[in-house]
């Protein structure tokens, strides 16, 4: 027992690595460019992040250029780990674990990225062997390791200190249609894990990937609007064991020519970026299980924000929930872009006029009466 609590007590320290308590960050922030670091710093992320290859000389150059970069314009690196299959070479460890020597004590680091959507047996042994080799290395500088939706995605769950979903569920469906409760779900499956959780919300359009969405109408693929960006980010919020957010992807949307999405989703971004940073521990949400029998996603945190995300693409009306969310007659202040909806705490039950909207997210502030 206490050498579970000594654990948890070096993840938790850990997590002063971070530039925020909260990550917010982008996938793919390429090329390495001031430029484009003061795009990604301007959406309000903390981390970046790029499908570097250090196990060559050009490679390490790159990542010594990522992480100077990064550090030049106030941001931390979600260091890309392995790649180029390095893993699988008989001496691949040992090249690992060099690289890890040569940037562990880089200012702009912020924890280790262990590998991109992992399956099979052998990589499971494999990841094993990293994961313990990184902890001996850097017991307090955190370990992410993305998962798919595999059938064995849970193998992999002991193998890292944080754990990453992936899902993208806009296609080509028009607003509200398409199927978002796919990335929640997930979530919320590794959430019940109990270790820190970074969603991977979408940000982009799959017109970047035509080999994936030739069965879809490309005409109508499109980006997430901010109804779709709201929810995810609430939603991983609300499901609990939230530790941040980072978007798929910067670069998805220069390939494009696109950089106008950044502009328009440039507020929203930035408010999302506002709202983290006043939380002092999200991933201590009190989770509200029973909203989620009704479709909605709820949690208070730091007893001072309540957070409802309709988990559904229709609008529904809240009626009945009668569950101690605080003591007594709170007023509800809408928070941010909330929409102006009467919200209030009476006797104990939570109160809502009128309907929330298909995949809508709504944010108050309590407001002790």
């Amino acid at each position: 027992m206490l050498k579970k609590a000594t654990a948890l007590l070096a993840l938790c320290l850990s997590m002063s690595v971070y530039a925020n308590a909260y990550v917010k960050g982008f996938y793919m922030v390429s090329p390495t460019t001031d430029k484009n670091y003061e795009t990604a710093k301007s959406m309000g992320v903390t981390h970046v992040h790029a499908y570097l290859n250090a196990y060559s000389e050009k490679g390490e150059e790159s990542l010594q250029l990522q992480l100077d970069t990064a550090e030049k314009h106030g941001l931390k690196v979600m260091f890309n780990l392995i790649r180029a299959g390095v893993e699988k070479e008989p001496n691949g460890l040992e090249k690992i674990r060099a690289v890890v020597r040569r940037f562990k004590d880089h200012p702009a680091l912020g924890f280790w990225y262990l590998y991109d959507e992992p399956s099979g047996p052998e990589m499971v042994m494999i990841l094993e062997r990293v994961y313990a080799m990184l902890k001996q290395e850097t017991p307090n500088i955190p370990v992410a390791l993305c998962l798919a939706q595999t059938q064995d995605w849970r193998s992999f769950v002991p193998h890292c200190d944080i754990l990453m979903g992936d899902q993208y569920p806009v296609h080509d469906e028009p607003f509200p249609e398409a199927p978002l409760f796919r990335y929640s779900n997930f979530i919320r499956d590794m959430a019940a894990y109990g270790k820190p959780v970074i969603a991977i919300p979408q940000f982009m359009n799959w017109r970047c990937y035509p080999s994936v969405s030739a069965s879809y109408e490309q005409a109508n693929l499109r980006y997430p609007n901010d109804t779709e960006l709201r929810y995810f980010f609430y939603s991983a919020l609300a499901i609990g064991n939230s530790a941040g957010v980072f978007w798929y992807s910067f670069y998805d949307i220069l390939r494009l020519g696109n950089r106008e999405y950044f502009d328009e989703m440039r507020p929203l971004m930035l408010e999302m970026r506002k709202f983290a940073d006043l939380l002092k521990e999200p991933e201590k949400a009190q989770v509200f299980m029973w909203a989620r029998d009704s479709n909605f996603y709820m949690s208070l945190i730091d007893k001072k924000y309540l957070v409802l995300v309709n988990n559904y693409p229709i609008k529904q009306k809240v009626e009945r929930w009668t569950e101690n969310i605080i003591k007594g007659d709170t007023d509800l202040k809408p928070w941010g872009s909330t929409r102006a909806v009467k919200a209030e705490i009476r006797n104990n039950r939570f109160k809502l006029e009128g309907f929330i909207e298909p995949w809508e997210s709504l944010v108050w502030e309590i407001v002790e009466k």
